[in-house]
């Protein structure tokens, strides 16, 4: 059945290892004998605990929790995500806001590529504060700064005003 006739299947990964190895003597060890060339738990112990894992969504493979691999992960920035998930670094929610953000950016920026003037709501959103500390505000219909009068609330300019 193997290959090679010093090694054995590992009953807990199926992988190959080689028999009087690290693992293989730490298999015998704690809770397996080797009989007739496989790894055969004893009766006497108890049930292996199970084993907590996560999906590395990068590989789609599962990563033992505590593992060498894991940790490297972890070192490396990974995230866990709904206590199952290793999100790498350039995926994490909160790069993907910064993603967001940027994209959001880029969108203002095309739009000044293709010259479409802002609108008197982006304007004010944008020049609010500075207008109130200038005791200004914008005409609606043709941006013209109007001093603001304590008594009314202009939102156009003389040569503006709708007509009723």
């Amino acid at each position: 059945m193997n290959h090679v006739r010093n090694t054995v299947i590992n009953p807990l990964t199926r992988r190959t290892i080689r028999i009087g190895g690290s693992i293989y003597n730490q298999l015998l060890f704690e809770a397996y004998d080797h009989i007739n060339g496989e790894l055969v738990r004893r009766e006497t112990v108890p049930p292996p605990t199970p084993r907590q894992y996560y999906l590395n969504t990068e590989t789609n493979r599962l990563i033992y929790a505590r593992s060498r691999r894991y940790f490297e992960l972890m070192r490396a920035g990974w995230d866990i995500e709904e206590d199952y998930y290793l999100i790498p670094p350039w995926r994490s929610a909160e790069t993907q806001a910064i993603f967001r953000n940027s994209e959001e950016i880029q969108e203002r920026q095309f739009a000044r590529l293709n010259n479409t003037p802002p609108s008197y709501e982006q304007i004010m959103e944008t020049h609010r504060d500075r207008l109130v500390e200038l005791n200004i505000t914008l005409c609606k219909n043709c941006l013209i700064p109007i001093k603001l009068e304590d008594d009314q609330d202009q939102e156009y300019c003389n040569e503006c005003t709708p007509s009723e």
